[in-house]
């Protein structure tokens, strides 16, 4: 559900950024403060570029905290972070308390840090861009 989601804004974003309009105040949402940054990013990827790759970053972070931090006998915390959910409970669990707790910490920390947050803030400015606000 979570990746279909993230894929259909992304290609509602693509779609918006046909308008000149939308893209105008985009990029002018984007040139001021810290966030100018990203700037350069978004001209030459557009926004719908740069949150693919924001979500291919956090795939590959998720699957990484999943794979080498797992332990070897242990598929249950990847299988939590790649959507497995209910499944997961099925699959062998780390032996290790603390192991249990440091994959704990990468899942969540990958999942809000490196993937939701920056989402947040691209999905946000698509929607100021539009100038219409949440109730449109």
């Amino acid at each position: 559900f979570d990746g279909g989601t993230d894929g259909c804004s992304v290609a509602v974003v693509w779609l918006l950024e046909r308008d000149p309009h939308f893209r105008q105040r985009l990029l002018a949402g984007w040139a001021h403060g810290p966030s100018s940054l990203l700037l350069p990013a978004i001209e030459r990827l557009g926004l719908a570029g740069v949150m693919a790759l924001a979500l291919a970053v956090a795939s590959a972070a998720q699957a990484l905290s999943g794979v080498i931090l797992a332990d070897p006998d242990s598929v249950g915390e990847l299988s939590k972070m790649v959507g497995l959910g209910g499944l997961a409970v099925l699959l062998p669990k780390p032996y290790d308390e603390m192991d249990k707790v440091i994959d704990a910490c990468f899942r969540i920390a990958s999942k809000l840090l490196i993937e939701a947050a920056p989402q947040l803030l691209l999905q946000g400015s698509s929607i100021m861009a539009q100038g219409e606000g949440l109730a449109g």
